[in-house]
């Protein structure tokens, strides 16, 4: 098995929030997705479709065994999310199994597909600077294999949220799409 490689077309990670600020001067609950999304694009520029097989409707059964077979391998397997936290904040990746101290492991993502990874952060006021200043919360770097002997790569991320005043806190927009995975998965 070879590690996922993050330059491949179509994929990556992003994190979603539900609101994008924290408040100055109080302990702050940060409810996140992270959108892990697998690529259609191996690192040498193949791609591969379950949906091009031979003539269509009249492929043999043997071509469609060979276009699953073939998709199966661009799938993720043993998924895997780290993080490294500020001191202080704490986390709780919600719906993944932890494997150690700072790594989860999430269910394989099949080819093209995207995992919704919700999160509760738990960010104490003695960490959260004044409001007008930003800060980095966590690195998020996650890790999977293909069923290949390609070349080993790892995708990273930051967490990180300005700090506001409770009226700007007040009118940020709240992600009602975050905020419904968090509850519905927690």
């Amino acid at each position: 098995m070879s590690k996922f490689d993050s330059d491949a077309d179509d994929s990556g990670m992003d994190v979603l929030y539900g609101r994008d600020g924290l408040r100055a001067g109080v302990d702050n609950r940060v409810d996140l997705l992270v959108c892990i999304t697998a690529p259609n694009m191996l690192s040498d520029g193949t791609r591969g479709t379950i949906f091009e097989v031979g003539d269509g409707p009249m492929a043999t059964a043997e071509e469609y065994e060979r276009a699953l077979a073939h998709a199966a391998t661009l799938a993720f397997r043993n998924v895997r999310l780290m993080l490294s936290l500020v001191p202080g904040v704490s986390v709780e990746p919600i719906g993944a199994t932890q494997l150690s101290d700072r790594t989860w492991g999430i269910p394989d993502i099949a080819w093209c597909a995207e995992i919704l990874v919700p999160m509760r952060m738990l960010v104490p006021s003695a960490v959260v600077p004044s409001a007008g200043e930003g800060i980095r919360l966590a690195r998020i770097k996650f890790q999977a294999d293909f069923v290949s002997d390609e070349a080993s790569q790892v995708q990273m991320s930051h967490i990180q949220l300005p700090v506001l005043t409770d009226e700007e806190f007040q009118n940020l927009p709240l992600n009602e799409f975050v905020l419904d995975r968090v509850r519905e998965a927690g």
